[in-house]
């Protein structure tokens, strides 16, 4: 009697083994057998069609072996179980099936889709693209806010007026843009408008402060940036030249006011701010290279952002061609992993590809992909780059994005930015933002020594109350609590 007690837990313990070796065998076989005959020829000195067919069917043959493992243990449970196997066979089927059926359908209320990836936060497929007016590439491949994005603000500017919801929707405006408008009419009590109404009570300003109230006025500026015109001010104050994506420009702040960028301005520095929605380290090596040598700034800070500046691969900057184009679909990336396509509606069709599984590939992508169940397990195992992810009408593409693919993420762009502060007169900060990953952990330089290890940086002490976790940027309270650690770090840096 004892032996039976041991024995089912044994032959459950067996046949979970050969489940996970058997989906390890479905999901590795129909990877490589994607590549196809000639590359298995190339990689099997031994190889023959028989072998080839079995491993051409291996799938159905795998599927058969779990059948099989199913009908051995139901077997063995029945055998010294008899009396109640009915009764316990029933209860663990309509168990199993209403454990499936909650999780297919508590999926498919969060948008996951059978044959479809994770659902992304910044794009979606639509019946018809176009796109948003409001950025633009220039010649050296830097993307700025268009002159017809800035003019219009302006105008709402000195009107006194924001923009009406029909205003926006006519000229298909992006509100990550046009909100200045209503930001630098409407200012909150914050640093930055208690600093402003002190410039304009005083009556003469020095040749900073009517730079600053011209940004005041028009806050995009002439070369496209969110900033003081990119001009040399002859000024005591500290010049501060800050590179960054959308944490410098101020993505997640309730009004761009209360940008770190704005705090440091209302502390007395000139701030010049390139800050840019969705660019990378590439785009801050082309503004670096640009403007550096123009505005000699005492100190330049690079707001180096763990979730999506650690790439590997150098990218070059593609005349007139951003790195990203926004439209009604969200934003398109023109240059996944580098390589860039010739205008953004092929690279919309390339997303589009991406967000399914490539099920005509093999037969694990093609069950994986009947529900919404297993296509969770197939992105799973993609993170793992356990299944063929790659879509036969793209290979040219993969072709190209795998030649210029790194091991380790590519830091040569800092090294760059680095070396032009130094031939300048530069004081160079390395200051790191931290991400928090989808199990609430933080991401640091830590987590990648060997990357960083060449590299001196700084890093604020930031809580998860400091960030905006729906979009996953500082928030108010954020960009305040990094606003005095750079200030902090800013006067530690001139007095040395």
């Amino acid at each position: 009697m004892k032996f039976k007690y041991i024995y089912i837990p044994v032959v459950l313990l067996l046949f979970t083994g050969i489940l996970s070796a058997a989906l390890y065998l479905i999901i590795f076989i129909s990877k490589f057998l994607t590549l196809g005959e000639e590359f298995y020829k190339a990689n099997f000195p031994n190889y023959s069609s028989q072998l080839y067919w079995i491993a051409q069917h291996s799938f159905m043959l795998i599927l058969l072996l779990i059948i099989a493992a199913f009908v051995g243990i139901t077997a063995a449970v029945f055998h010294y179980e008899p009396i109640h196997f009915k009764k316990n066979a029933l209860l663990f089927w309509v168990s199993v099936f209403i454990t499936f059926g909650a999780v297919e359908i508590t999926l498919r209320l969060y948008r996951w889709k059978p044959g479809r990836v994770k659902p992304y936060t910044y794009f979606h497929e639509v019946d018809s693209h176009y796109e948003l007016q409001g950025y633009y590439c220039d010649s050296l491949g830097i993307m700025k806010v268009s002159p017809l994005a800035a003019d219009r603000i302006q105008k709402k500017r000195e009107q006194g007026k924001i923009f009406t919801e029909d205003e926006l929707i006519s000229f298909t405006g992006l509100e990550e843009v046009y909100i200045l408008a209503e930001n630098y009419l409407n200012l909150p009590d914050n640093s930055y408008s208690r600093f402003i109404y002190k410039i304009q009570s005083e009556g003469s300003q020095n040749e900073l402060d009517s730079a600053i109230l011209e940004y005041h006025r028009s806050p995009i500026n002439e070369q496209g940036f969110r900033s003081i015109a990119f001009k040399p001010v002859q000024t005591d104050a500290t010049k501060i030249l800050l590179l960054g994506d959308s944490f410098t420009w101020g993505h997640s702040t309730t009004n761009k006011t209360n940008s770190f960028a704005d705090e440091l301005l209302a502390k007395g520095y000139a701030v010049y701010n390139s800050g840019i929605t969705a660019t990378d380290p590439a785009q801050y090596l082309a503004v670096a290279k640009q403007y550096i040598p123009i505005l000699k700034p005492d100190v330049v800070i690079m707001n180096f952002y763990m979730g999506n500046d650690l790439l590997n691969f150098k990218r070059i900057p593609s005349s007139n061609m951003p790195l990203f184009t926004f439209t009604n679909a969200g934003a398109i990336m023109n240059c996944p992993l580098g390589v860039c396509f010739s205008d953004y509606k092929t690279a919309y069709e390339y997303a589009v590809s991406n967000l399914k599984i490539p099920s005509r590939n093999n037969g694990f992508n093609r069950w994986c992909s009947l529900t919404a169940t297993g296509a969770l397990f197939w992105y799973a195992c993609k993170k793992w780059e356990l299944v063929d992810f790659r879509h036969p009408e793209w290979i040219e593409q993969y072709t190209k994005e795998d030649a210029i693919r790194l091991d380790n993420p590519y830091m040569g762009d800092i090294a760059e930015i680095k070396k032009l502060c130094e031939e300048n007169g530069s004081t160079f900060i390395l200051s790191i933002l931290p991400d928090i990953s989808t199990f609430g952990q933080w991401v640091t330089p830590l987590d990648y020594p060997a990357v960083f290890s060449n590299f001196e940086y700084y890093m604020a002490t930031f809580s998860k109350s400091d960030y905006e976790m729906k979009s996953n940027h500082l928030n108010d309270q954020g960009n305040y609590t990094y606003s005095i650690f750079l200030d902090s770090l800013i006067q530690a840096k001139i007095s040395q």
